[in-house]
């Protein structure tokens, strides 16, 4: 049985989430998690756990060559290590603009055309990819806003890119999808501790509950450590689990495996009376 349907009966019994020891106990090398991971066919959404596409990719190395092209868009961003929040559909390539090919012409592939100046490419793990930066441009400027935001956190939080840069280039841009460009730049955070921080920003933005400071430090008698958001306001309070450190050992609640959605990331709502 190929790995990807292994995992995908494991998601099947909680909501399309699987737990990385479920999945080499089920068979599934953890060497194999992370090509799948990296070719975007799964998407690591907190430590340890994985959430399961259905769709086995044209590997990204076979099909940029094979285009004589670049990896690029989510899957180099899957391919320099940042975390999605959800599986890519396709495996984005970009190719120069004087290449016929339509974008849709080879089965599960999503053909970008532009000219890329030779900064904006590299090589890693032996095979071309877009930059970081440039990666961050493309997501920022095509992808939803809660995918950009997330995505573009993840680039912050492994030092791919600084913020003070981000938000300079995303600022710069011109042309279609400027303005929601220009957003991003303002909720990206390069404090951002997991994706579902990211998303949380973005949806205590869309509900006009976007706190001034990002993260608070949670002190009490047990325990001292920053949650991974704050409270919106005084009628509504938001709390996701996060590390806490008691003298010079650190507690990370258990990962759940009962429950799917927001409530399989340790989230929980309270609101005030």
């Amino acid at each position: 049985m190929h790995a990807l349907d292994i995992l995908g009966r494991l998601g099947d019994l909680n909501g399309g989430l699987v737990r990385r020891q479920d999945a080499i106990a089920a068979g599934v090398a953890g060497k194999v998690l992370t090509q799948l991971t990296r070719s975007g066919s799964i998407a690591r959404v907190a430590r340890g756990i994985y959430l399961v596409g259905r769709t086995a990719h044209l590997p990204p190395w076979t099909a940029a060559m094979s285009l004589r092209g670049v990896i690029s868009y989510v899957s180099a961003a899957a391919w320099w290590g940042v975390d999605l929040p959800r599986p890519a559909d396709l495996t984005h390539v970009t190719t120069s603009r004087n290449r016929g090919r339509r974008r849709d012409a080879v089965d599960g592939v999503r053909i970008h055309r532009a000219d890329l100046r030779p900064g904006e490419r590299c090589v890693v793990a032996g095979v071309w990819v877009t930059s970081p930066m440039r990666t961050v441009l493309d997501i920022a400027r095509h992808a939803s806003l809660e995918d950009a935001v997330a995505v573009i956190d993840g680039f912050l939080r492994n030092g791919l890119v600084a913020l003070p840069d981000v938000r300079r280039e995303l600022f710069a841009a011109v042309g279609p999808g400027r303005s929601r460009m220009q957003l991003v730049a303002r909720l990206v955070d390069d404090r951002s501790g997991s994706i579902l921080e990211s998303l949380t920003r973005v949806l205590l933005w869309r509900r006009g509950l976007l706190p001034p400071a990002a993260q608070y430090v949670v002190k009490d008698r047990a325990a001292t450590g920053p949650p991974a958001s704050t409270s919106p306001g005084p009628n509504c309070e938001l709390r996701l689990s996060a590390t806490a450190t008691s003298g010079t050992r650190a507690r990370r609640p258990s990962s759940p495996t009962g429950v799917a959605g927001a409530r399989s990331f340790g989230l929980t709502g309270t609101a005030a009376s």
